[in-house]
Formats: structure tokens, sequence, C-alpha cells
């Protein structure tokens, strides 16, 4: 799976950073969720934003690896 996404991101720069952006977005929409969920005492949804947040992590992860493989 994750090759297919790499090949797509390596040839075409401003689609890997499109998704660099967008994941990004979702690591920060999980944190605030994660942040207001504990605030407000719901674990439920504080799990909910841990997920987001790992998502967008991977993500970020596996785009900036793909920007900075040698061709």
């Amino acid at each position: 799976m994750f090759d297919h996404f790499q090949k797509r991101l390596r040839g075409d720069r401003r689609l890997a950073v499109l998704a660099l952006v967008l994941f990004t977005a979702c690591f920060v929409l999980g944190s605030f969720v994660t942040q207001t969920a504990i605030d407000a005492g719901e674990g439920v949804f504080a799990i909910v934003g841990i997920v987001l947040m790992a998502g967008g992590l991977i993500g970020q992860l596996v785009t900036l690896a793909t920007l900075f493989r040698p061709r």
C-alpha cells in the first residue's frame, strides 16, 4: 500500500506537498480533539483524537521519506 502511495508522490512534487499539508492538518486536528476530550472527561473521543494524531504522524513520515528519497 505504501509503495503505491510513494510512487504517486514521487511523480508529482505538488501532490506530495499537498499530502504533507493534509497530514499535518490531521495531526493538529487530532491533537485538538484529544486535548478537548481530556478537558471534558470524554475518554472515547480522546482515543479518536489519538488515532487521528497517529494517522497524521505516519502520513507525515511516509510523505517526508518520499520527498527526500534520492531519485
